[in-house]
């Protein structure tokens, strides 16, 4: 290879990996980075308005993709990363963000100084706990290397993000590729900690136990979300044929309309799920983290069920809030495969007992649907609950819904609908204000979905309310709907409660308030309107999910409107 520019090398290995959308925002120690962007062919550069949305565009991207990738400058735009990376980290999403820094003769390293060089922060110690792998490259020799490692870190065993922050002299520097130390991935790997065999044994072992069980149900996980072929998960769940409850990361795997679907479990999931968990003896549970969002009391959780926990990071099935009884270390992407394979080589086929098979069927009737609407709204509000569930149903198959934070989260996965094909996703972990509207480009750059759908509150919202000038200038063709209760909900609701009816900083009598979102979709001159009744809904919901533009929708909610709350 003859010789090539770090910044030209950089981004050609990234859109190698097949990458073609790379958000950025412009810095002065990230000039050449950022020239080398616009110079490659196979890169779509894209400006945002502020790094954070660049971030999470990236990371949105990145969950229909092999891998994600941002580019920003050094100090205040790469703190400003943060919260992005915090995102990736939490869901496990391929990722790698890049930041320019100042030039290493600026640099104040071991200097016992708070700074040497213009904006200069240490990007990549900062960034060391949330990130899987965090490097400052700090010489020409080692560009290949850490590169290389970088892009197979964030991909390859548990995903997650990586950051390389990149000074200034090392971006202009012309190397040689071939003349540099490359990476080699046994390196990590013996490291690593020792996968199980997935052989026959395994599986006969799980099945036995399955047999043997007299309720047994399938738990899926975010970490399922790794095949990227839900046909593969869906020819799996069929075969295996139990009963499966979701968390809200795996939520799109199976539909809404699915024979085995249970719900997603959890303090706000369908009580059909939740007591089937409860009443289970067996749990097979792939990919799953048991996080306090599902798990409300450890000590009664599935209480008298033998779990199986298949997971590729040890850590969370030894440190989790449970105990996990039979501990499988193995990805996913391999589990499923081969799992479904021996079910065919052995021509395995489960039937569940005719009393569990009962009280299944009697949860699907009776305790699958969520819709907890006032029985009396005030004048001129809708129900979140009737939205969510037109809005599932009229959407096509390739809609990708995409809530933020707050309660508008919790009302879009309990009132989905979800058909085949349909997506739904949002930062779980982190779970930022201001996420939706920034993934969402991202999503559709990924996609090219012409219903990439943004469920925001009227709070959250406002954290990235800059990205319109995206969607005006691209004439992206995003919507919008923003469930504005005029307030924080999901902390007024507890605030009352715990301060005598007092709240702070979450109404408007606290010192919180809103703008007129429509005024300010015209002027970001996009198009915008007002859900005040149902009566709205039905008439004009069909064009706006139909519209070729971009779309912005105020849906007033009644204040009062709460979300349902079901702990064991």
């Amino acid at each position: 290879m003859t010789k090539i520019n770090v910044a030209e090398y950089l981004f050609k290995k990234i859109a190698d990996e097949g990458v073609d959308f790379l958000p950025i925002y412009q810095s002065g120690n990230a000039l050449r980075l950022i020239d080398a962007v616009g110079t490659n062919e196979k890169l779509n550069e894209f400006v945002n308005y502020h790094e954070q949305a660049s971030g999470l565009s990236a990371e949105a991207y990145a969950r229909f993709k092999k891998l994600g990738a941002c580019l920003v400058g050094s100090g205040p735009a790469a703190t400003n990363l943060s919260t992005a990376i915090m995102s990736a980290y939490c869901d496990s999403i391929p990722t790698i963000f890049i930041t320019g820094q100042v030039g290493m003769f600026h640099n104040k390293l071991d200097r016992n100084i708070r700074q040497r060089g213009f904006q200069e922060v240490d990007v990549a110690e900062h960034m060391k706990p949330i990130a899987k792998y965090s490097k400052l490259i700090k010489n020409v020799e080692d560009v290949r290397y850490e590169i290389e490692k970088s892009i197979y870190l964030a991909i390859n065993g548990r995903p997650g993000p990586v950051v390389l922050d990149i000074p200034y002299n090392i971006q202009i520097a012309e190397i040689n590729p071939d003349d540099l130390k490359s990476y080699n991935p046994i390196e990590d790997e013996e490291n690593n900690i020792q996968l199980n065999n997935l052989d026959d044994n395994l599986f006969g072992e799980i099945l036995d136990k399955i047999n043997k069980s007299e309720r047994p149900i399938m738990l899926l996980g975010g970490g399922i979300k790794s095949i990227k072929n839900i046909d593969q998960i869906l020819t799996f769940i069929n075969k295996l044929k139990l009963p499966v409850v979701t968390t809200w990361a795996a939520t799109d795997v199976i539909d809404f309309y699915h024979t085995h679907n249970l719900g997603n479990i959890g303090r706000s999931g369908n009580r059909s799920a939740i007591y089937a968990v409860q009443e289970s003896d067996l749990l097979l549970s792939l990919g799953s983290r048991f996080t306090t969002k599902i798990i409300t009391d450890e000590k009664k959780f599935a209480k008298d069920a033998h779990i199986i926990g298949i997971d590729i990071d040890n850590g969370e099935l030894e440190e989790g809030l449970i105990k996990i009884d039979t501990k499988i270390i193995a990805d996913i992407k391999e589990f499923v495969p081969k799992f479904t394979d021996y079910l065919d080589k052995t021509n395995t086929s489960l039937t569940l007992k005719e009393k569990w098979n009962s009280t299944i069927d009697h949860h699907k009737k009776n305790n699958f649907i969520i819709d907890e609407t006032l029985e009396n709204l005030k004048p001129n509000c809708v129900s979140p609950y009737y939205f969510m569930k037109k809005a599932f149903e009229i959407a096509d198959n390739t809609a990708i819904f995409i809530p933020d934070a707050g309660m508008n989260i919790t009302w879009t996965y309990q009132g989905n609908r979800l058909k085949k094909g349909q997506k739904i996703f949002t930062g779980l972990g982190a779970s930022p204000m201001g996420y939706a509207l920034p993934a969402a480009i991202g999503a559709y750059y990924a996609t090219h979905s012409n219903q990439v759908i943004v469920i925001a509150g009227d709070g959250g919202f406002q954290m990235n309310i800059q990205e319109l000038e995206a969607l005006h200038f691209h004439n992206i063709p995003i919507k919008i709907f923003i469930m504005n209760n005029e307030s924080l909900g999901n902390t007024i609701f507890p605030s009352k409660r715990m301060f005598e009816g007092r709240t702070t900083g979450n109404d408007n009598a606290g010192g919180y308030g809103w703008p007129d979102f429509v005024d300010v979709a015209k002027a970001y001159k996009i198009k915008s309107l007002r859900f005040s009744s149902h009566k709205d809904i039905d008439q004009n919901l069909s064009e706006i999910l139909n519209s070729e533009s971009p779309y912005l929708v105020d849906v007033k909610l009644d204040p009062d409107q709460f979300m349902l709350d079901t702990p064991i």
